[in-house]
């Protein structure tokens, strides 16, 4: 009697234990229907708890647009090499509507592309790519833009010089009755120029980044 009763508890506790892992395989599978078909499943029914992800919100500067910044060393062509790093400061926030995108004492990181000597008649330039720029808190974001003085011309310098010497010449106005021309004598500058200087850069110029690309941030 006692035999039969313990056999009998050990088919009741292995039925017991095959129903309980039955159910917990049906509801996977019903679970996972549910969750193929994009039908709503509640977590409470089956104890999973679910993460909302948010997704970044991309904002961008268009390209063109002129980002303003000021040089925090002196550099010269006469004395700076192309590759040599040229760093930029950005002294005020810069919003797109309510967005803040780059924030102020950002620092702009640039390498000297290019150098062209000075010569008769056209003072030195130096282009600079600006290629990245690293916020306050240490974040760094890419950028492709030159440094501009007048936001007209991807460079610094290269302006045309002044002329080497003036030749006097007459302007008449009109004439009399007389038919005498009146007039009077003017000096008009030549072709001829004076030699081009090394375009020097001061410590807090203003100049400007000409943004070649969009350059985009995630909020």
């Amino acid at each position: 009697m006692c035999l039969y009763k313990i056999r009998e508890n050990k088919i009741c506790y292995f039925f017991r234990n095959t129903y309980n892992i039955s159910m917990k395989k049906l509801h996977i599978l019903i679970f996972s229907i549910l969750f193929l078909f994009g039908l709503p499943v509640s977590a409470e029914d089956f104890s999973i708890d679910t993460i909302n992800l948010r997704p970044a919100k991309t904002v961008f500067l268009p390209k063109g647009t002129f980002i303003k910044v000021n040089n925090i060393k002196e550099f010269s062509s006469q004395f700076i090499d192309e590759g040599d790093e040229i760093t930029m400061l950005n002294t005020n926030d810069i919003y797109i509507g309510e967005t803040k995108l780059i924030p102020e004492k950002s620092v702009f990181y640039g390498k000297v592309e290019k150098i062209r000597e000075p010569v008769q008649g056209t003072n030195a330039s130096i282009t600079i790519r600006m290629e990245k720029f690293v916020t306050p808190e240490g974040i760094p974001y890419s950028i492709n833009g030159y440094i501009s003085a007048d936001g007209a011309t991807p460079y610094l310098g290269g302006g045309r010089t002044p002329a080497l010497y003036y030749v006097k010449m007459p302007h008449y106005t009109r004439w009399t009755l007389t038919k005498w021309r009146v007039g009077a004598a003017q000096y008009c500058e030549t072709n001829t120029r004076q030699f081009g200087v090394h375009t020097v850069v001061k410590p807090g110029a203003e100049l400007f980044i000409i943004l070649q690309d969009n350059m985009n941030l995630s909020e």
